[in-house]
């Protein structure tokens, strides 16, 4: 095991856990300058926070052997816990949390610059300070039944003047259920109509994409010309579309 902060504000660039190492306490490597990590075998456990503010983190591996966390795209993920430990930071607009994720763990995504963020309906648990993020605009949720969240769930989202500046969609025909609900009633709410074509991120079988406008408005299907392919992954690119779909092209 390693003390709580241990690492936090170092200036350490690469680091390999030694396999011995079979927790990390909460804020860990907090604000250090670490650009990738491995994580042991025998790890067990992370506590929220351990990567807290590290802005230059860019790569996460996992040692062979180890069967309690797995990467999904950007996302490290407990399985034993379904929850989501951190993100590590995308330079795309929108990113979705990986489908099956049950807990969004204190400062999972801090940082973030994203300005869309999609939460599915898997997720019943948001912890404090889960995001810290200046530039989100929206946030999708694809559950009529409110997830928990606590007392400085969203702390990490307000302004300057404490407001929030940005806008949760609910599902149309929960939007009742979430303003009785505390926390949620404090948040700026407002409706919307989850996809029920190819960009449906419910969808379990084929993990399906979103297309959207080059304005990031979302399309129910892709349409002639460029349009933004986000996968759920959290990755973006432009494709074209031709006449014929089974003829588009990726450019990169």
């Amino acid at each position: 095991t390693t003390d709580q902060s241990c690492f936090n504000y170092l200036p350490l660039t690469s680091v390999t856990l030694g396999a011995q190492v079979t927790m990390l306490p909460e804020l860990a490597f907090a604000g250090s300058y670490i650009t990738s990590i491995t994580l042991p075998a025998n790890l067990e456990f992370i506590a929220g926070g351990a990567f807290a503010n590290t802005f230059e983190l860019e790569q996460i591996n996992i040692a062979p052997g180890n069967t309690h966390f797995t990467m999904k795209g950007d996302a490290l993920i407990n399985t034993d816990t379904k929850a989501l430990v951190h993100i590590i930071p995308t330079e795309s607009e929108s990113y979705t949390i990986p489908h099956g994720v049950e807990i969004l763990q204190y400062s999972c995504m801090w940082p973030s610059f994203v300005k869309e963020l999609h939460i599915p309906s898997t997720v019943t648990t948001i912890g404090n300070w889960f995001m810290y993020n200046p530039y989100l605009e929206k946030v999708y949720l694809y559950s009529k039944t409110p997830a928990t969240c606590y007392e400085w769930t969203w702390d990490g989202l307000k302004s300057e003047n404490g407001d929030y500046p940005f806008t949760v969609y609910v599902p149309r025909g929960s939007l009742s259920t979430y303003k009785r609900t505390q926390v949620w009633n404090t948040l700026p709410l407002s409706e919307w109509d989850i996809p029920t074509d190819i960009d449906n991120i419910e969808a379990e079988s084929a993990v399906p994409n979103t297309y959207c406008h080059l304005d990031g408005t979302r399309l129910t299907a892709p349409r002639k010309g460029i349009n933004i392919l986000r996968r759920n992954d959290g990755n973006s690119k432009k494709v074209l579309i031709k006449q014929n779909i089974n003829e588009s092209h990726v450019s990169n």
